[in-house]
């Protein structure tokens, strides 16, 4: 009959994190361990919020738009956008998902304005409350909402 730990090189027990070793100290150091992989291999992830979801978002209001009022109305969000310094597509597609709220285009406005509401209360969970980049998606929001009720696209 074999002991205990004899697989283990031992004929003590196995036991995987003994008290005095720091169990505590395993998911720190894991956590250590996953930004280096992430640093030395040169695909450390950029600080921009979703840029995957972003593209998805603006590819299913892509599929929403009618006329060419709707695009102009939408580039000329992107570029106020950039010029405020921000990143990214959300001021295309929160003026898009705006418009098309208001045409009763729902399926094609529905997860670009719910990705709008998931980085609203993302940044309110890291304790933020009223950001610079919320106010303005909600203005464009609403922007392409008013346009298009007062029909100008």
């Amino acid at each position: 009959m074999t002991q205990p730990g004899h697989y283990f090189g031992g004929s003590q027990a196995y036991v995987p994190y003994p008290a005095e070793s720091g169990f505590h100290e395993y998911p720190q150091r894991a956590d250590t361990f996953v930004e280096e992989m992430y640093v030395g291999s040169g695909m450390h992830p950029t600080q921009k919020e979703l840029p995957t979801f972003q593209y998805i978002a603006l590819a299913s209001v892509a599929f929403g738009v009618e006329n060419r009022y709707e695009i102009i109305l939408a580039g000329a969000s992107h570029v106020v956008w950039k010029f405020t310094g921000n990143e990214g597509l959300a001021a295309i597609y929160s003026t898009l998902a705006g418009i098309q709220i208001q045409k009763k285009r729902y399926k094609t406005a529905a997860f670009a304005s719910l990705l709008d509401v998931y980085d609203t209360l993302n940044d309110f969970n890291r304790g933020k409350l009223v950001t610079k980049k919320g106010i303005q998606k909600l203005a464009w929001w609403g922007i392409g909402y008013m346009a298009a009720m007062l029909r100008y696209v």
